[in-house]
């Protein structure tokens, strides 16, 4: 197992304090959620403290898209008219395709880890 491995297994256990490992796990939580249930779900799910975690640790991983992605899909949602089916589902599908275009499985994530962990190893706790 290599210490990207060991890593992002730590990440997904929230066991470490590094800038890095804090920055990965608080990623994958929002990740999870969309895999689990949709973009839209993810954030309308997360507490907002972790969605704005989610946001720094996406932006620390170099995805700066992603996370003005979510702050598009916070701004839309909140402007969604009571009850208006259509718009959810609307944004829904337009959420999951955006993030998707953007972070289409778990390789996406891994190639940033990679990324910064070779531009900055020692933001990771030892391995």
């Amino acid at each position: 197992m290599s210490n990207l491995d060991r890593i992002w297994n730590r990440a997904l256990d929230g066991g470490a304090d590094g800038d890095g490992d804090l920055a990965l796990a608080a990623a994958l939580v929002f990740h999870g959620m969309v895999m689990n249930g949709g973009a839209l779900h993810a954030v309308e799910t997360i507490d907002p403290e972790e969605l704005a975690e989610a946001k720094d640790g996406y932006r620390w991983l170099g995805l700066d898209q992603v996370a003005d992605l979510i702050t598009r899909i916070e701004a839309e949602a909140a402007a969604l008219a009571p009850g208006d089916v259509e718009a959810v589902e609307d944004l829904e599908t337009s959420a999951d395709d955006d993030y998707y275009a953007l972070i289409p499985d778990d390789a996406a994530l891994q190639e940033a880890l990679a990324a910064r962990y070779d531009e900055e190893p020692d933001a990771f706790d030892a391995v």
